[in-house]
Formats: structure tokens, sequence, C-alpha cells
């Protein structure tokens, strides 16, 4: 009885070590790359990498962290995002648009003729980055049925940081929820 008292404990040990793992391992936080699959959907994997311009299927940002940072730089091209944006608060953590030295991607977010989305920015726990960065030369469009709402800032300063252009157009909405300010920059 000693004997399998102690198995019992080593099976349930294990089993917690297991558990732990593979919740630890669901919840870290990642940065991904729009590298666009050829697709217009934000929930298909093969539109994202763990690194600019490196291989799809990294997984999808907002699809199981909310922490997960969202990057579109010059390897993205101008992609036009009309589905699979993340449902439920709060989505992502951050959106970047970065650029290189003399170019930097269009983004577009919009529904056109579909069901309104909401894509939420909650910002990045003790990140001093804005939940949504625009930087020079790149510009990020609001449009039809979409609304941008920043939900959260973590240790940010400002809730949006824009070099670029922000446009909300046809439609589309872009919504500060939080305290801190849009800061925008010429």
């Amino acid at each position: 009885t000693r004997t399998a008292a102690r198995s019992s404990a080593a099976q349930a040990i294990a089993f917690v070590l297991v558990l732990f793992a593979t919740v630890n391992v669901a919840t870290a936080q990642q940065t991904f790359f729009w590298v666009g699959g050829g697709s217009n959907n934000w929930g298909l994997s093969a539109n994202w990498s763990l690194s600019s311009g490196g291989p799809g299927g990294a997984g999808v940002p907002g699809y199981g962290n909310a922490q997960d940072v969202a990057i579109f730089d010059a390897t993205s091209g101008n992609p036009v995002i009309t589905t699979g944006f993340p449902v439920g608060a709060p989505g992502v953590g951050q959106i970047q648009l970065l650029n290189s030295v003399s170019s930097g991607p269009q983004v577009t977010f919009g529904i056109m003729g579909g069901t309104a989305s909401t894509l939420q920015v909650g910002g990045v726990t003790g990140s001093t980055n804005a939940p949504l960065f625009v930087g020079s030369l790149c510009k990020l469009f609001i449009d039809q049925n979409v609304t941008l709402q920043v939900t959260g800032v973590g240790a940010a300063t400002a809730s949006a940081t824009i070099f670029g252009d922000l446009s909300a157009r046809i439609g589309g909405t872009v919504v500060n929820n939080v305290a801190q300010r849009f800061r925008i920059e010429d």
C-alpha cells in the first residue's frame, strides 16, 4: 500500500507539472509579423511569422493571448485585412506599423458589407510602448464596419504614438477608452 501511495503521488505531481507547462506555453506573449500568405484574413496562421519576412504559420496574434504584439513592417506589403479579427476583449496588446529608411506599410482594416467588428488593443503589461504605434512613412486606415478601440496602455504614457498617418474613413471608427492621449508628431 505504501508503494501504491507513492505511485499515486508521483502521478499526481507529474500531472500538475504537465498541466502547468501547458498553461504556461499557451499564455506566453508573442510578437508576430504580418507576412501575408495571399489572404486578407487576420485569423489565418499562414499570414503571420515570428520574424520579419519569415515563414508564415506561426500562429495568430490575439488568439490565445491578449498581450500579443502584431507588427506590420516594410516586408508586409500593403495589406487590406477584412476578416478574422480577434473576437472578444482585449484582442491584442500592441499593433505596430514600422518603417524602413525609405518606406513603410500601408495597412487597411475594413469589412466591406459584412458584420461590424471591433479590434481591441489593450497594451502590454510592463511595456512603455504605446498600444498603437504608426511610424513615419506608414499609413493605417480604419474602414467600413471596423472599430479600432484602445482599452488599456500597460505602463505606456500615451495610448497611441502616430508619426505617420492614421485615418478613420468610410464608416471606420477609432476609440480611445483610456485617460492617456494619442501622441501625434510631425
